[in-house]
């Protein structure tokens, strides 16, 4: 049986791409996995409180994240991330995603950089909101 690949390309045609497909596809599934984590914090902190809350605590985490998400895309991309920045922090280069497009990314050079940079804002709201079970795990540890 003969092989379906054309014989005109040559066989290290797929090194030379500069995004992988596979790559950028499984990095929108995890952004899209972290941004569904955001209702189920939600709504194990409504658990732990009191019925008449609950809606308003989950809310909460929405606007949590969206609050984190506009910060991230003024300058937080820029401070975590910036190619020209000091050792422990970035400039304000990148500062409302300036230069941030399909150029390569500082991590991998398989996905675009704007990609990234939503992966990463969905990772910095999820963070934020995991902070509050840290803390009041160490406070029941305490006890």
């Amino acid at each position: 049986m003969e092989s379906t690949s054309n014989k005109n390309e040559p066989e290290d045609f797929h090194k030379n791409l500069v995004f992988i497909p596979g790559d950028i596809a499984w990095t929108l599934v995890c952004s899209a996995l972290v941004w569904l984590m955001v209702p189920g914090v939600g709504f194990f902190y409504s658990g732990l409180a009191r019925s008449k809350s609950a809606l308003s605590l989950v809310s909460l985490c929405c606007w949590s994240i969206a609050v984190v998400s506009i910060q991230w895309f003024l300058f937080g991309y820029s401070l975590a991330f910036c190619k020209n920045g000091s050792a422990f922090i970035g400039s304000f280069n990148n500062a409302f995603l300036i230069n941030v497009g399909n150029g390569q990314n500082p991590s991998n050079d398989k996905i675009p950089e704007i990609l990234f940079c939503i992966y990463q804002c969905m990772i910095a709201g999820a963070s934020s909101l995991t902070d509050p079970v840290i803390q009041l795990l160490f406070q029941m540890t305490s006890l």
